[in-house]
């Protein structure tokens, strides 16, 4: 009798894909193509429709992936050379439709002074899952601080 019942609360979880880690990790690398096309469309293609984003290089935030697409048309044309690396990625499965990922990337681009610039960024991103699709419903990323000195005592 216990057997059964430990088979039947096992069978009532949510299944979990085992793959989802490298699905999204495979997702992750398209938006990195796309992002380096420097294509706005091509990247929110990535978001869903209701994308909430923060991004804290210089507080752009927004809620749609129309203002999505008009964060990457500017900043396409501010950084016309900038590409990111995808350095590492890992994601936690909430449920059958939610994911939560983080990872760091590398970007790279030419500053205002023109000396190319390479800066180390992390990314957290809620995914939803809609219509098999995972989707980025919650996005922000900031550049890593450069390490601090340690306090004098």
């Amino acid at each position: 009798m216990k057997t059964a019942i430990v088979a039947l609360m096992l069978a009532s979880v949510p299944s979990f894909a085992a793959d989802l880690k490298a699905d999204l990790n495979k997702e992750m690398e398209k938006w990195v193509a796309d992002f380096n096309s420097h294509n706005p469309t091509a990247v929110s293609s990535h978001y869903s429709d209701d994308v909430q984003f923060i991004y804290v290089f210089d507080g752009q935030e927004g809620k749609s992936k129309k203002a999505l697409e008009g964060f990457y048309t500017q900043s396409f044309k501010a950084t016309p050379d900038i590409t990111v690396k995808l350095i590492s990625y890992d994601v936690v499965q909430v449920s059958d439709t939610i994911a939560f990922g983080m990872g760091v990337f590398e970007d790279s681009f030419t500053g205002p002074d023109g000396k190319k610039i390479t800066a180390p960024t992390h990314a957290s991103e809620v995914f939803v899952k809609k219509g098999g699709k995972w989707l980025v419903r919650v996005d922000h990323a900031s550049f890593v601080p450069p390490p601090q000195p340690e306090a004098k005592k």
